[in-house]
């Protein structure tokens, strides 16, 4: 965007600068004139001087907030996927690389900018630069847009977490009719048909009954987001206090299982063939675009909830080291997680590995179909199935949390905190969510569920970050941000020179592949969902995406990017308008003279 990068070209022209009042001067002729003094105090961006305001209980209690928000789904059912996609231990070469030199910085410099600056995403970028509003405003967007969705896996993992108090797990066997197994379950198994008949009773798009509401998951979805509700209706304060038991339970659990999967019969074949890695595919252009995208999202940048949580914390704080633990501890949970979900799935295929690691998906269906499965072989098949749904559903309402305030802390502080409540704001938001929501606990919900979880709000995030990354390191400046990080800190680490060429070189080049590359699928690759056939069962499958979801898809995908040049435009105006009108023109100053 040439506009935005105007400062970098002509340092001596403040571009369309906005004066207020109260900074300016006025010379014998009537024209106004910045004194110098208020002239570096809008050079340099002003650093509140107050700490006044919601804080973390304790620096712990933030460690677990930030360590919820990072840890997610994906390290449980996408990473495992990735590795066995991409050679196994051989993934870990492009992901450890692009950590590095891609995730890291970015989460370092969003947790800086939160703390220093104490405030939201959106007030933040409109800070450094008032054309830049729109950056922060895409980041709110796309978590209303990703809040949407992501509740109705939990409500999932809420009905098989409540039947998992049953005697007798209901997946465990095909239900029967006079004796008999259904037809349906009989020609698949019993686990799929309880995910794809009982639980989802799903029904195609263009199907008869598939605009229909499945009421379980509707009445699970209500009291999920009740949940969340609760959680976020004081801001952090009472966020923090859910953390202790969204993030603490969910570790230890995992903790639990990483322990019994690696003990377990054919476990070790299928842990050796995860981790003996085929160095040929760690090479491959798809291994490293999988890998960037993973990085990016385990971390969860661009969303602006990093910036708000940090904006929580005391300025002075040494986030260097917080950003270092944080994203240790997330890779080393990813590390946990792929040799647990390789030990339980291995036990469940035994001598056929092989032929289980051919059949292995990704996704819902992971945690859903392959671990349920799983768990009904294991001893005391309930205790482990309610430990293991209780963390997927605790797991999620921590990232929930950090999803819907990415969305409610910049939007209420930064337009609405004069007008209206945060908790009735938070009401406000939960209820609608909710109702809109209902369109994914239709029958046809979970292929809504894939338009969503596509494309369409992956590639905006990516730009958001791109965009960060500019803003940061041209527009800001490196020289401006060494002074937050020394007012952070106290001091300028040894570690500064590679901070500052990951900012200004190789994050934004990286970024800037990946979304070529995701334009590149996204435009050439036919968009699919999920399909399910129960009497021409080759195993869970896709179709092709009707037009009309297509069509939505782009909608979801522009409404979050389409922010940031809209915005620019419309600041841009604005900020025109107002040196126009305080500046008198010149022309009829020299004609009074």
């Amino acid at each position: 965007m040439p506009g935005l990068l105007a400062d970098v070209y002509n340092k001596k022209t403040l571009a369309f600068q906005d004066v207020s009042e109260q900074d300016e001067e006025s010379d014998e002729n009537g024209n106004f004139l910045l004194s110098e003094k208020k002239k570096q105090e809008k050079e340099e961006l002003e650093i509140s001087e107050s700490d006044d305001g919601p804080a973390w209980d304790s620096k712990f209690q933030y460690l677990l907030a930030l360590l919820g928000w990072a840890v997610g789904l994906g390290n449980i059912w996408r990473f495992p996927f990735l590795c066995w996609k991409h050679g196994g231990g051989a993934f870990l070469i492009p992901y450890t690389v692009l950590l590095v030199f891609e995730a890291f910085p970015l989460f370092f410099l969003e947790l800086l900018f939160g703390q220093v600056h104490r405030v939201g995403s959106v007030k933040l970028w409109y800070k450094f630069d008032k054309r830049a509003l729109g950056i922060g405003c895409a980041s709110a967007v796309t978590c209303l847009l990703i809040a949407l969705y992501y509740n109705v896996i939990l409500s999932w993992a809420a009905i098989y977490l409540g039947n998992s108090f049953s005697s007798q797990l209901p997946w465990s066997k095909c239900p029967t009719i006079n004796g008999t197994a259904v037809p349906e379950c009989a020609q698949t198994s019993p686990t799929e048909y309880y995910y794809y008949r009982n639980v989802l009773d799903f029904a195609g798009w263009g199907e008869e009954g598939s605009s229909d509401i499945v009421t379980k998951v509707l009445v699970s979805n209500v009291i999920v987001w009740g949940l969340v509700f609760v959680s976020c209706v004081k801001g952090i304060s009472s966020a923090g206090k859910a953390m202790y038991v969204t993030v603490i339970f969910p570790i230890v659990v995992l903790v639990i299982f990483f322990f019994r999967a690696i003990t377990l019969r054919g476990a070790s074949g299928a842990i050796s063939m995860v981790f003996t890695p085929d160095i040929s595919k760690a090479f491959k252009i798809d291994a490293w675009k999988d890998a960037a995208i993973q990085t990016f999202f385990n971390l969860g940048l661009a969303y602006g909830t990093v910036i708000s949580y940090s904006s929580f914390n005391p300025r002075k704080n040494n986030c260097q080291k917080d950003a270092i633990f944080v994203a240790t501890a997330n890779y080393f949970v990813s590390i946990i997680a792929t040799m647990t979900v390789f030990g339980i799935v291995g036990f469940k295929a035994l001598t056929n590995t092989d032929e289980m690691l051919k059949k292995f998906r990704g996704g819902p269906g992971l945690a859903f179909i392959a671990f349920a499965e799983a768990v009904t072989k294991l001893p005391c098949p309930q205790l482990w199935s309610v430990l293991f749904f209780g963390m997927i559903l605790m797991v999620g309402i921590s990232s929930q949390i950090g999803i819907l305030l990415g969305f409610l802390l910049p939007i209420h502080d930064t337009f609405l905190q004069k007008r209206i409540k945060q908790s009735h704001f938070t009401a406000g938001s939960c209820i609608t969510l909710t109702l809109v929501g209902i369109i994914f606990c239709l029958r046809s919900g979970i292929q809504w569920l894939d338009i969503f979880d596509s494309n369409a709000c992956t590639i905006p995030l990516l730009v958001i970050a791109f965009h960060e990354c500019i803003m940061s390191s041209v527009v800001y400046g490196v020289k401006k941000i060494h002074k937050d990080v020394k007012s952070a800190l106290g001091f300028i680490s040894k570690i500064q020179p590679f901070w500052d060429i990951c900012w200004k070189l190789i994050s934004p080049v990286l970024l800037g592949v990946i979304i070529a590359f995701s334009f590149y699928d996204l435009i050439m690759a036919p968009v699919k969902v999920s399909y399910w056939d129960s009497f021409n069962f080759s195993g869970p499958s896709s179709t092709d995406a009707p037009t009309f979801s297509i069509v939505c898809l782009y909608i979801i995908l522009l409404t979050p990017l389409s922010q940031i040049p809209i915005q620019f435009i419309l600041q841009t105006l604005k900020l025109r308008k107002s040196r126009k009108y305080k500046e008198p023109n010149k022309n009829n100053n020299n004609n009074v003279a």
